[in-house]
C-alpha cells in the first residue's frame, strides 16, 4: 500500500507527465495495490490554486477543478493527520532538520504502514520508512 506525495500526484496532471511515473502508477493500478493521499495533498494543491489565481485565473480554475476531482476520487482514501501522526511527526523532526510537510508525510507513512511515493527522497532518507521514487521507475 502506497502513500502518494503531493509532486507525483501534480505529475499526473502536467501537459507531459513523466513516463517513469505514468508506468509506475500503472503497473501499481494494474497490480490492485491500495492509493492513499493526504490531507497535506489537498492543502498544497489549494495553497498553489490561491497563488495562480492573480495572474493566471483560467489554469487555476482548471486545476481548481482537478482539485475537486482527486478529492471525489480518493474520498475513501484520503489519509488525516492523526494524533498518533503529529506525534510521529515530532519524533520525525527532533532527528533531523527537514521540510515540515515532507516530515508530516513520512510519519503518515510510518503510522499507517505505508510505502511513501515521492521525488523528494533526500528529505526523508534519514526516517527508517519504506519509500519510493517513481521518478526513477
Amino acid at each position: 500500500m502506497y502513500l502518494l506525495d503531493t509532486n507525483v500526484i501534480s505529475e499526473i496532471y502536467q501537459k507531459v507527465p513523466n513516463q517513469s511515473v505514468m508506468k509506475w502508477l500503472e503497473k501499481t493500478i494494474d497490480e490492485d495495490r491500495l492509493v492513499f493521499i493526504s490531507v497535506l495533498t489537498l492543502g498544497e494543491m489549494q495553497k498553489g490554486i490561491k497563488k495562480l489565481e492573480k495572474n493566471d485565473p483560467y489554469h487555476a480554475e482548471i486545476l481548481a477543478i482537478k482539485l475537486q476531482q482527486i478529492i471525489e476520487s480518493y474520498a475513501d482514501q484520503t489519509l488525516p493527520i492523526s494524533g498518533k501522526v503529529a506525534l510521529e511527526w515530532g519524533n520525525l523532526s527532533a532527528l533531523d532538520k527537514n521540510v515540515p510537510i515532507d516530515t508530516l508525510f513520512a510519519a503518515q507513512a510510518k503510522v499507517y504502514g505505508l510505502t511513501l511515493v515521492t521525488r523528494n527522497i533526500k528529505h526523508i532518507q534519514a526516517f527508517n520508512i519504506s519509500f519510493i521514487n517513481p521518478f526513477l521507475f
